[in-house]
């Protein structure tokens, strides 16, 4: 299984995440505890929002709690395709 790492870009989608509204890219600056929540299991991070275009949006890291299933990890500019938590892409081929 491949894990979150710091440095790591990883989106979010709405209803995976707390707190905010849309699509959450993040750079990961620290990475918290895992918690199990009757909902799943979610990882307590923080990290540098993003922009749609790739470029940071504020100065300061945010905390943000993320459902691990939901977590897909960014590829480094140039490399391969989106994958989830566990090395894989997703079903819907992304």
């Amino acid at each position: 299984m491949t894990a979150v790492k710091l440095g790591d870009v990883i989106q979010i989608d709405e209803r995976s995440y707390r707190y905010g509204a849309g699509t959450l890219s993040l750079h990961i600056t620290q990475i918290g505890d895992q918690v199990r929540l009757p909902d799943g299991d979610w990882l307590n991070a923080e990290g540098l929002t993003l922009r749609t275009d790739g470029t940071q949006a504020d100065r300061h890291p945010r905390p943000a709690p993320v459902r691990l299933s939901a977590i897909r990890i960014l590829p480094p500019p140039g490399g391969a395709h989106e994958h989830d938590l566990f090395g894989q892409r997703r079903a819907d081929g992304t």
